[in-house]
């Protein structure tokens, strides 16, 4: 596939892949924006260790087998440091670096580290002693419950610091076992949904909502790309529909990141986070970009959820209650009516689509 693929193409075919009706080609797009990701990724790590001038740090990273730089700059908290790194938080996001090669290192060659540390993907904690943890994984999605990464308070948002606030579940094993479920029913349902969700997650980390009344919930952000938090997803009342619905939801998300990284949805980089609008799914306020991106979400889960396959593999009533709620904010073009004074900072492509979504979910 052409490295043109990854821009323009790949954005012209927006509703083809959320519709998810042919898996090899969900595949491919999600393989192209990954790379495109990782070169993305490869250029901030250029940047800061140009402005780091850290000789040591450089030949290190160097240094490192392709696979495990690969790893390395893949992880969605590698691409946060770097950012951050950038507006001012240098030393943590160097100390974060030299961390996660040592990790790394002491990987491929099986050997102790110096000291206690963890992978840049959470998925390996190496000790000192010679012991370690490795996180569980589904269809290679690693399901972090226990790195510094997934402890952080969830009020802490994206700061840096890397606090251990405890376990993030109540039963890991439980929770995991949940996920699986949930990811195996979805794979029935729609292969084609399913291949987005592993073609653009990377890791789930499952969290405690620091509101008990808060309820299960979903989140991911731009920094952390590849990272989809669900929170409460332990609690006996949430169903593998609604995880299922999550996880969909925040690959998409993770797939226009990766997308926005070469091509923008909102032409206006200014418009795109100054103007906000409500959903017509939740009545939340968002801001333009954000709005896009939902309605490419609630595109996807209307298609998901109208699939035969969706009431015989998930709980029919919850399928015919997620269906109508995606539907919800298209009914009557409801989606365009409140885009109608911003269309003009659309990437073409992008309003051509938000029109087109229309025909399909009639």
């Amino acid at each position: 596939m052409s490295e043109a693929f990854a821009g323009e193409v790949v954005l012209d075919r927006l509703l083809e892949t959320f519709a998810a009706a042919e898996v090899d080609r969900v595949a491919e797009r999600c393989e192209a924006l990954r790379r495109e990701h990782l070169m993305f990724c490869s250029h901030e790590l250029r940047a800061v260790l140009d402005e780091a001038r850290d000789e040591g740090l450089s030949r290190a990273l160097l240094g490192l087998p392709g696979p495990a730089l690969l790893r390395l700059l893949g992880a969605p908290e590698t691409l946060a440091h770097l950012l951050a790194f950038h507006r001012g938080h240098r030393k943590p996001a160097l100390a974060f670096l030299a961390r996660a090669v040592e990790a790394e290192r002491a990987r491929d060659s099986r050997s102790a580290p110096r000291r206690p540390c963890w992978t840049a993907l959470g998925d390996l904690h190496l000790r000192a002693e010679g012991s370690s943890y490795g996180a569980p994984r589904i269809d290679a999605l690693i399901i972090d419950c226990r790195s510094p990464f997934a402890r952080r308070p969830p009020s802490v948002g994206d700061a840096l610091p890397q606090l251990d606030a405890g376990p993030t579940t109540d039963d890991d094993e439980a929770i995991v076992a949940k996920l699986g479920q949930a990811l195996d029913a979805l794979e029935l349902v729609s292969p084609g949904a399913h291949a987005l969700v592993v073609g653009s997650l990377i890791t789930i980390l499952p969290r405690k909502a620091a509101r008990a009344e808060a309820g299960f919930t979903s989140a991911s952000s731009r920094p952390r790309t590849g990272r989809a938090t669900l929170f409460d997803a332990d609690c006996p009342g949430v169903s593998t529909a609604r995880i299922a619905a999550a996880l969909v939801h925040e690959a998409i998300h993770s797939y226009l990141y990766r997308l926005e990284q070469s091509v923008d949805l909102v032409s206006s980089p200014r418009a795109a986070i100054e103007r906000t609008l409500h959903s017509p799914w939740t009545g939340s306020e968002l801001r333009l970009n954000t709005y896009v991106h939902a309605c490419f979400v609630y595109f996807a889960l209307v298609n998901l959820w109208r699939r035969p396959e969706a009431r015989r593999f998930f709980d029919a009533a919850q399928v015919d209650e997620l269906a109508a709620m995606a539907a919800s904010g298209f009914a009557g073009g409801e989606h365009l009516a409140r885009l109608e004074s911003h269309r003009a900072y659309l990437h073409e492509a992008v309003d051509a689509q938000l029109v087109g979504m229309q025909g399909w979910v009639r």
